[in-house]
Parts: structure tokens; C-alpha cells; sequence
């Protein structure tokens, strides 16, 4: 997919399980059941043919939001989620957080679980934030 290089690094850096709910619950995208008995490779291959076969436009939509997911998975992106993980007042939801395994899954954590990151202007904290450091509203609202 190259008009998509960011949902192709969801797609391969997410367990299948957790892009498949994601493309699924977000965007209403029919996404192959996943074989728990497939190697991952092949489970990806499967998302990737059902992603490749959507219209454009529609794929284009999802990249957008794959792009702000990715943006927070980089290196300046890690600070930006350090400010955002001392930021997070629930015990359960800390608890949530510190259990993710890599920064993908981090970063989509924060973005369906906290709405103001939609419309997060991520710009202006990589290149206006010399710390990295965003704020988060008092309360998460949880989508």
C-alpha cells in the first residue's frame, strides 16, 4: 500500500488482534476473521488484501489517523506520551498503560482513550515544546 506507509506501520508493528479490533470498532472496515493458528505474517497479509481492496479515499481517512497514531510513536512522539502518561489521573487506566508492550500500542491507547487527541496538534509540541511535555484535561473521556 504505498499511499499508505503509516497504516502499513500499524499494521506491522500492532498484534493482528489489536489492529483488527482497531480498524473494525473505528472505522466499520470488514476486517478477515484472524486465525489463532496462522503465523502473524499471515494474519497480516489477510488485513493488508482487505485494506489494499478499500476505495482511496476511504483508505486515505484511516491513513490520517494512522499518521497521528504513528507521529507519537517516534522518538519525539515518546516524550509527548511521557508528559501524557504522568498526566493520567485514573489508577486503572495507569495500570492499563504501563501494561502495553511497545510504543504503537501506547500511542493507540492515548488515541481512543483520550478525544482531545483527534484533534491533537501534535506539531506544535514537537516543534514549539522544547520539553515535549503536552497536557491532558483533568478527566479522560473515554470513547
Amino acid at each position: 500500500m504505498n499511499d499508505a506507509e503509516n497504516l502499513s506501520k500499524l499494521l506491522g508493528h500492532l498484534p493482528p488482534a489489536v489492529f483488527r479490533e482497531f480498524m473494525v470498532s473505528r472505522f466499520g472496515v470488514g476486517m478477515p476473521e484472524l486465525d489463532a493458528k496462522q503465523p502473524k505474517r499471515e494474519q497480516r497479509a489477510a488485513m493488508e488484501a482487505a485494506l489494499a481492496a478499500l476505495a482511496v479515499s476511504q483508505r486515505q481517512r484511516i491513513e490520517d489517523v494512522a499518521d497521528r497514531i504513528v507521529l507519537l510513536s517516534d522518538g519525539a512522539g515518546q516524550n509527548v506520551i511521557e508528559g501524557f502518561r504522568q498526566d493520567i489521573v485514573d489508577e486503572d487506566d495507569r495500570k492499563a498503560f504501563a501494561a502495553l508492550p511497545n510504543q504503537y500500542e501506547r500511542a493507540l491507547w492515548l488515541y481512543r482513550t483520550f478525544r482531545p487527541l483527534e484533534r491533537f496538534p501534535y506539531w506544535l509540541y514537537f516543534n514549539g515544546n522544547a520539553k515535549g511535555r503536552a497536557r491532558l484535561p483533568a478527566q479522560p473521556q473515554h470513547l
